[in-house]
């Protein structure tokens, strides 16, 4: 009895260790992503998980994350593929349904991805609008209004998804570090100094100490 107890924790506790996806790829053969998933934060090539494809349908078993975050990287009409998913379930296989809009990857199979989704689609658009704008376009004086648009997104999503709170901080987290990388790059925009800007990223509410901790 002993032995079957401590065999059972032990097939338990592996089991707890890997999550299986099963995906389904809504725009054609699945084979050209060359899909892989990761846990999020994990630099270890050994963590990343390469998707078998057969058809429209991928499939395979990642090391379970802490935090119920994992990273789908592959790619799509000669660009990246880099989509966030929280799949914090490991008990059973996670089923998800993949596709694109603007070429930007969608999954949207409950809420939670469903405002991930929401967000990286935001993301991608404002990213385009901003690194694509012809010059002159944006200012010292309309640049702050554009950044902030991420953090009233992030809050909005949120709100609309009915999300977990962890998907909620992820979200503000996703937001600050956007709005981050692109206030360093507006001293070469406007060919100023960073302390020459009218603003910095303190002015705007956000409690990072608290997005840290997350």
């Amino acid at each position: 009895l002993i032995l079957t107890a401590l065999l059972f924790a032990v097939l338990s506790f592996a089991k707890a260790q890997t999550l299986n996806v099963r995906g389904t790829f809504k725009a054609g053969q699945v084979q050209e992503l060359g899909l892989m998933l990761a846990p999020f934060g994990s630099a270890s090539s050994e963590a990343i998980t390469k998707m078998t494809p057969q058809d429209t349908i991928f499939t395979g078993s990642v090391l379970a994350s802490d935090n119920g975050f994992y990273t789908l990287y592959g790619a799509y009409n000669g660009g990246q593929l880099i989509m966030p998913l929280y799949l914090p379930d490991t008990t059973t296989t996670a089923c998800i349904e993949l596709s694109f809009k603007d070429n930007c990857p969608v999954i949207e199979f409950d809420k939670d991805n469903a405002a991930l989704s929401a967000f990286n689609l935001f993301s991608y658009v404002s990213g385009r609008a901003f690194w694509m704008a012809e010059k002159g376009v944006w200012t010292k004086d309309n640049i702050r209004p554009f950044l902030a648009t991420y953090f009233n997104a992030a809050d909005s999503i949120a709100q609309a998804y009915d999300c977990a709170p962890a998907v909620a901080e992820y979200l503000d987290l996703w937001a600050y570090t956007s709005v981050w990388k692109l206030y360093t790059s507006l001293p070469r925009m406007f060919n100023v100094k960073t302390s020459e800007l009218p603003f910095t990223m303190n002015d705007f509410s956000v409690d990072t100490q608290k997005l840290l901790n997350s």
